[in-house]
């Protein structure tokens, strides 16, 4: 098996993940030439970093962390390739899991933080918004009732 074609082998079973060295040479390969599905791969030097790779060529860094005192898990995304270098997603990578160490969940609190300061104006236009998104025949119906 080649080099590159063992670059889109991925899990052999759905939901288990691949784990590997991640290099920006290899991210850029992945850029210029994507899986055909989804891909998860955790990176094998830095703890919890993830880099999720899209049929399109987009890829995201995001870190899975398991807080302190909890069996619950936090995702957080770190940002996109190549506007986050894979250096600085490493660094906030243990920047997120020390937090996480320490109980600190950010994903919670970036929730809270935008629930706090929302109106109700601002409520109804996002989910007006969704709706259309989510191609609703209703939303224009729902906006003009709101």
């Amino acid at each position: 098996m080649s080099a590159r074609l063992s670059a889109h082998v991925g899990p052999s079973r759905k939901g288990e993940r691949m784990a590997r060295k991640i290099t920006d040479k290899w991210l850029r390969q992945m850029q210029a030439d994507p899986p055909h599905t989804r891909m998860k791969v955790s990176d094998a030097d830095t703890r919890g970093l993830q880099v999720r790779i899209t049929p399109t060529g987009s890829i995201s860094f995001s870190c899975e962390v398991r807080l302190a005192g909890s069996s619950k898990k936090a995702h957080r995304t770190l940002g996109s390739f190549p506007s986050l270098s894979l250096a600085q997603a490493r660094k906030d990578a243990v920047s997120v899991y020390a937090d996480a160490r320490q109980g600190v969940d950010h994903v919670a609190e970036a929730k809270r933080a935008a629930r706090a300061n929302i109106t109700l104006d601002q409520a109804v236009s996002a989910l007006h918004e969704d709706m259309k998104l989510r191609n609703r025949a209703s939303a224009d119906e729902q906006q003009r009732i709101m």
